[in-house]
This record gives C-alpha cells, structure tokens and sequence, in this order.
C-alpha cells in the first residue's frame, strides 16, 4: 500500500467522515477549505466533538434552520483559524453542554461585513 497523504480532503472524504461522526460523535472537518459547515453536520445531533479549526469559515450558522444550536449535546467545538466575524458566536451560548470552545485565530474583534 502506499503511503496516504495525512488529512485527505474533498468530497468523498468528507462524506466518509459524516457517516462515521453518526456512530462516534466525533467529527474533524479540519484543513477542508470549506467556507461553510456541511448541511449535513447540522443533522448530527448526537455529535459531542466537533472541530472545523483551520478553514475559511466566516460563519457558523447557515441561512436557514441548520444552526450550531441543534447540535445539543456538543461538548467541545474547535474553530481556531478561520475567519469567523464577530456575529458568529451567537448560537455558542444555546450549547448548555459545552465545556471547550476553541475560537482563537479568527476576525471576532472585526466588524460585521454584510
């Protein structure tokens, strides 16, 4: 077998990880270059992990009813490295179980650009 590069990324992996975060719970979207959280991750409800550090998210929550406040039993959520701005955070405190929140590393301080 040759050797695999270290963080694979694209579609099919992503799809891979999304099933397998349905049994674990744990879902590392890290280094993606996604601009947006997968629909799909919102669906997880039962995710207590979930890492998106390292990509170009500007926000969190998408348009509609997929929001960071479904996913109710999240226990740490990593989004080091992005470039959140500072309305998107909103939905953090609707996570009653989150016990670490990583955000460092973003534009929080930055005003919102619509």
């Amino acid at each position: 077998a040759g050797s695999q590069p270290k963080n694979q990324t694209g579609k099919k992996v992503v799809v891979q990880k999304l099933e397998n975060a349905k049994k674990t719970g744990i879902l590392s979207l890290r280094e993606h270059k996604l601009d947006k959280i997968p629909d799909q991750v919102f669906d997880i409800t039962n995710l207590t992990s979930l890492d998106v550090s390292n990509n170009n998210l500007k926000h969190l929550d998408l348009a509609n009813s997929k929001k960071l406040s479904n996913l109710s039993n999240l226990k740490s959520f990593n989004c080091e490295q992005n470039k959140l701005q500072a309305d998107a955070l909103t939905s953090i405190p609707s996570l009653l179980k989150l016990q670490n929140l990583s955000a460092g590393g973003n534009e929080l301080g930055k005003p919102v650009l619509l």
